[in-house]
């Protein structure tokens, strides 16, 4: 990718710059995860077909998702030994993007792991 994202401010009073390949990137499912928004899979222009600036090579925007409400319930439902709860806050992630998926995992990762050093 050539110089498409820009991740750091040039200057303290500067915003980070996200610059894209297209508009039409701004309602690719590749790109963005939003509930409630009507995306289109804009494969001609993919990464996966040879598009070099496609910037959801590199990222994938996520909005409106209750990163720690659902770790926190997972966590929970495994401290309380309910595993039924624990299969069904699993299953039900499942449903969820990829990209949010992972954030999940790394986080109740990040959570069990701080735990252990930290015990209470």
């Amino acid at each position: 990718m050539t110089n498409t994202l820009e991740t750091k401010p040039q200057s303290d009073t500067q915003r980070s710059v996200l610059t894209l390949h297209s508009a039409k990137c701004l309602s690719c499912k590749s790109l963005v995860t939003a509930d409630g928004v009507d995306l289109v899979e804009n494969k001609d222009c993919h990464y996966n077909n040879g598009n070099s600036e496609c910037p959801a090579s590199e990222l994938v925007l996520v909005t409106n998702f209750p990163i720690q409400t659902i770790v926190d319930r997972i966590l929970a439902a495994e401290r309380d030994g309910d595993g039924s709860k624990v299969l069904r806050l699993y299953a039900k992630l499942q449903t969820y993007p990829e990209a949010a998926i992972q954030m999940v995992m790394t986080r109740i990762d990040f959570e069990r792991k701080s735990k252990l050093k930290h015990p209470t």
